[in-house]
């Protein structure tokens, strides 16, 4: 798995955050902590927005042939501010997700997706997308949820197995 944007955030901000202590500025390095592990959910969240929805739009090109018609209704019906439907980020299930996929791909994913490691990399995608949208709609500024910067970071690389996987199966 290769460094991302968020790899690379995440170790800057550890690094921030162990300078703020050694200086012992510890009002700052709170402040700090918690803006950073908000930022890394809403980051790692629209990061794998991203790219779910440019694999989908990739996947309906080249099945397509790259029809201007067929991309288009997919781009405006399918993909243009649909991302939030795909799944019941709520009760942390992948919802329709996987039967948006059809029967081949989404059934696949589905089965694979009831045992270890893609399980938990399910799981781990979920709750980044649920604490996602409870900060988008619950008061960014004042929203405290009790996961530490490295936990955050966790659910990410985890979540990114799946991230992966489904990339892989449309790609």
């Amino acid at each position: 798995m290769a460094d991302t944007i968020i790899d690379k955030a995440y170790e800057d901000n550890a690094s921030l955050l162990v300078y703020l202590s050694e200086r012992k500025e510890l009002s700052l390095l709170r402040t700090v902590d918690d803006s950073f592990r908000k930022t890394l959910v809403l980051s790692a969240a629209s990061l794998f927005e991203h790219q779910i929805s440019d694999a989908i739009h990739g996947y309906c090109n080249r099945k397509s042939g790259s029809d201007a018609c067929v991309l288009a209704l997919i781009r405006i019906k399918a993909l243009k501010r649909q991302y939030f439907t795909y799944f019941d980020w709520e009760n942390r299930r992948p919802g329709p997700f996987f039967a948006l996929l059809g029967e081949e791909i989404g059934e696949k994913l589905k089965t694979e997706s009831k045992v270890d490691p893609l399980k938990s990399a399910v799981e781990a995608f979920l709750e980044l997308g649920f604490l996602r949208n409870c900060l988008v709609h619950q008061n960014f500024a004042g929203y405290v949820f009790e996961k530490t910067n490295e936990e955050v970071y966790a659910l990410y690389r985890q979540a990114c197995v799946f991230v992966d996987r489904v990339l892989r199966e449309l790609g």
